[in-house]
């Protein structure tokens, strides 16, 4: 589900989130890189679930995954984050 629904949720986020605050478009490379962080943290999860964490380099992979998951998150956050703040000093000003 890490792959997939997050994938969903960057791809309708990245529309709707300056549709809804009328702010700037999120950066296609923020996007971009979020989606291939989260490509490839689930990757390493299916690949090296598959193997089993019975192995040294699965259970490192296998750890590996989640902080770069968290990058994609946050790369989207931030992305998400200037669109919003964009959209409140364009409000302000």
């Amino acid at each position: 589900a890490l792959g997939f629904l997050t994938q969903i949720v960057f791809g309708v986020g990245s529309r709707l989130i300056p549709a809804v605050t009328g702010g700037d478009a999120l950066s296609t490379s923020a996007v971009r890189a979020a989606i291939v962080l989260v490509n490839v943290a689930a990757l390493l999860r299916v690949a090296f679930e598959l193997v089993g964490p019975s192995t040294a380099g699965a259970a490192i992979a296998l750890a590996a995954s989640g902080p770069i998951a968290l990058t994609a998150l946050i790369v989207f956050a931030a992305a998400a984050a200037r669109t919003v703040r964009s959209a409140l000093s364009s409000a302000i000003a």
